[in-house]
């Protein structure tokens, strides 16, 4: 799997939590209690783990389609992400899916991770994932701010979340 990163020389001592504390939530899911936990994190072996169990039809609970190209969606959407102060930390091409996955961070060095205790599934509130559609444009799959889990992110890490749909219609706008 081909991994562009500026990553790929950071020693592994960064998948320890990088804020102080993990963040440690609890979540009611049907009347259970569902425990949660949140960190930031440069180990590029976390993302690849979440982009490996990541299929394409369940990634996301938004979109956004456009006619521009896959690539010129993925130009325009680095451009408005880095514009509103946020930090590519990978792009991960899906192999056989017609999917590229861009993971964004608050610096080029980590990325918001979201850890579900009950089955250990992990996910990447600010990852997106940009597909080709039957008549040659682009779909743009995110996490929306209500996903589980969201609401144990730092509050910057929220309002990053709650900005992605202001970020895709800027950059998928027609000029």
């Amino acid at each position: 799997m081909v991994l562009s990163s500026p990553l790929h020389s950071r020693p592994e001592s960064t998948s320890i939590p990088r804020e102080p504390a993990a963040r440690r939530s609890r979540e009611e899911v049907a009347g259970i209690s569902m425990p949660w936990r949140c960190w930031l994190t440069g180990c590029m072996a976390v993302v690849m783990l979440a982009a490996g169990d990541a299929r394409a039809e369940d990634f996301g609970q938004d979109r956004r389609q456009t006619h521009y190209s896959t690539t010129e969606t993925m130009a325009r959407v680095v451009a408005s992400a880095q514009a509103r102060g946020l930090s590519v930390v990978a792009r991960i091409p899906m192999p056989g899916q017609h999917v590229e996955w861009l993971v964004l961070g608050p610096s080029p060095d980590e990325t918001a991770v979201i850890q579900h205790a009950g089955d250990a599934t992990i996910d990447l509130p600010l990852t997106l994932q940009i597909s080709q559609t039957e008549d040659g444009g682009a779909e743009v799959r995110f996490h929306d701010a209500s996903m589980p889990g969201a609401h144990s992110l730092s509050d910057d890490l929220r309002e990053r979340m709650d900005a992605l749909p202001g970020l895709l219609d800027d950059a998928l706008a027609v000029h």
